[in-house]
């Protein structure tokens, strides 16, 4: 019977190779984790609600009983990724709008270099020591 049941779906599904944010993310948390000897672990936790995913990038150190810094949270629609709303800080309701890789690309870099952020990961790297 299975074998007279034809496959319906079209040949070229699933080919095309996207490089999706959650992947831009779990990069950027493997590089901190490298560079800091694993004194400081990136992680990004997805949450899916309804239509929409919500990605969030942490620190964690462990040596500081599993601390974790909010870093950054990204939101997309599970059929498309750009435009996405990226928030920077916690109680941030609005975020900013994404209009495509590169801009995330850009806002995630002003994040990850920004003052604020090396001095998080300074401290948890020195006091992880």
């Amino acid at each position: 019977m299975a074998g007279n049941i034809p496959n319906l779906w079209p040949d070229d599904i699933a080919t095309e190779f996207v490089i999706t944010p959650k992947a831009i993310l779990n990069r950027q948390a493997l590089v901190i984790t490298e560079k800091t000897k694993d004194r400081v672990r990136g992680e990004v936790h997805t949450k899916i609600l309804g239509r929409d995913f919500t990605h969030t990038l942490v620190l964690n150190s462990p040596a500081l009983d599993d601390y974790r810094h909010f870093v950054l949270r990204v939101r997309h629609s599970i059929d498309q990724f750009y435009p996405l709303s990226a928030f920077v800080t916690e109680s941030d309701d609005t975020g900013r709008h994404c209009e495509d890789e590169a801009a995330f690309v850009s806002l995630l870099r002003k994040v990850l270099c920004h003052e604020r952020t090396m001095e998080v990961v300074n401290s948890l790297v020195a006091q992880s020591g």
